[in-house]
């Protein structure tokens, strides 16, 4: 075969090799997109017997599924982008919450939200001396 036959042949294979690439690169970049969290579940402070709600931001191809966790274990029935705990306890202090959201391309786990429980507040009575009462008749 001659040099310049071969060299034509090269350069049309070379060619379709590179126009395949680009192709393929630019399908995969405007087909769908695995999801993203673009704002992660922000800690929080709740008193003995109220729900903490945890939420996030993230961007991807629907539809999602969602699943959260507490201390690395995924909670039963917490398949929603919104989580409000139960109602807290002092227990509770310390946990430490995320979220996996996952479509039909992939899936994305997002940091850990410290959840804070105090104690419920009291209430203080404050009552005045005897002497410090005025009578009036």
């Amino acid at each position: 075969m001659h040099p310049s036959k071969m060299f034509a042949r090269l350069s049309r294979l070379v060619g379709a090799v590179a126009i395949l690439s680009l192709l393929s690169s630019c399908l995969s970049s405007a087909g769908p997109e695995a999801p993203k969290i673009s704002q992660q579940p922000k800690d929080r402070t709740a008193f003995v017997g109220q729900s903490a709600k945890f939420d996030f931001g993230a961007s991807g191809k629907p539809p999602f599924t969602f699943q959260w966790y507490r201390n690395g274990v995924a909670i039963a029935g917490a398949t929603e982008q919104v989580y409000a705990t139960n109602p807290l306890t002092i227990a509770d202090d310390g946990s430490k919450y995320s979220v996996k959201i996952s479509n039909a391309q992939g899936s994305a786990t997002s940091s850990e939200a410290t959840l804070t429980v105090k104690p419920p507040p009291t209430n203080t009575v404050i009552t005045a001396p005897s002497s410090a009462v005025s009578r009036w008749c």
